[in-house]
């Protein structure tokens, strides 16, 4: 069972999507069905494209958050932050575990 807050979902979709889009045009490019030795590349692409999006995603939901007016800076309202995590990681350690999985797959595949 997958467990998030906030937007954390978001990081399993971006997951999904990339691996989705690398391994399409992987076949695009070698064939359907994929050859055995393009599988590990297509499979760290995609990990990687997934660490691009999920980095990106972390900036965009970081600079949100820390825009504030600045007439309610110190209002109890504006201290507390929203959590956003998948499988109780924030989501800004993502693109780390995004990472080195791509690389597991692509060396021990």
């Amino acid at each position: 069972m997958l467990v998030w807050r906030g937007y954390g979902i978001l990081v399993f979709v971006f997951i999904v999507l990339s691996y989705g889009a690398a391994r399409i045009g992987a076949e695009m490019m070698w064939g359907v069905p994929l050859p055995v030795q393009y599988r590990p590349l297509t499979e760290l692409v995609g990990m990687l494209l997934a660490t691009v999006l999920i980095y990106c995603f972390h900036k965009a939901i970081d600079q949100y958050t820390h825009a504030q007016d600045p007439a309610r800076r110190s209002s109890p309202e504006m201290t507390r932050r929203a959590v956003h995590e998948l499988l109780f990681i924030p989501v800004k350690f993502w693109p780390f575990v995004t990472l080195m999985l791509g690389i597991v797959l692509y060396f021990f595949h």
